[in-house]
């Protein structure tokens, strides 16, 4: 009895497994022909960490506060900082192991300054694993479209970009919205 048993649930799965394999076969395909098609990335993609920069000034918003390095799990960041005449830190250098990045957004949200940005870029790939070592500079081009977005809902820079108008016009006053500090840009 349990051999007939045996053989009634081996034919009900494979009649299971080639119900499912039949209709797979019948839905379109969705292979993307990679660099002609570009994926959709979803809502709340998440690529490495980049900087933000000041929109008057061009520099990168990071006060070299050191939050987002301690934060940092795997201790992939590093910021070498100098105080300045003023007793403020200056940023020399920020620098990102990307290789290793394992993409937790820790350091975007211990950021006090919204300084920081998880970027959607995905092709960062390299064969030479010196140059995925990210510095200031190419972290702060990295973060150059996330720069007149909303750092909360900063999903869709290039559509943000796009629908930026230019500095001449005058933006109506319902549009206003909220900057870092929560006065109105």
């Amino acid at each position: 009895m349990n051999t007939l048993e045996d053989i009634y649930r081996s034919s009900v799965s494979f009649a299971k497994g080639l119900g499912v394999t039949f209709k797979n076969f019948l839905r379109k395909p969705v292979t993307l022909q990679y660099p002609d098609e570009r994926p959709v990335l979803p809502v709340g993609y998440r690529g490495i960490p980049a900087l933000l920069s000041d929109k008057e000034t061009g520099k990168a918003r990071c006060t070299a506060c050191g939050i987002c390095a301690r934060t940092c799990p795997l201790g992939l960041i590093k910021i070498d900082s100098v105080l300045g005449p003023d007793k403020k830190r200056i940023l020399n250098d920020y620098t990102l192991e990307a290789g290793r990045c394992m993409v937790c957004n820790l350091c975007v949200e211990s950021c006090p300054f919204d300084s920081l940005v998880m970027a959607n870029d995905y092709e960062l790939a390299d064969y030479d694993p010196d140059k995925l070592y990210f510095h200031k500079d190419r972290l702060v081009e990295l973060g150059r479209p996330y720069e007149h977005s909303d750092p909360f809902h900063v999903d869709e820079p290039k559509k943000a970009a796009a629908e930026a108008k230019p500095a001449g016009e005058a933006k109506p006053a319902g549009e206003a919205k909220p900057g870092p500090g929560g006065e109105g840009a």
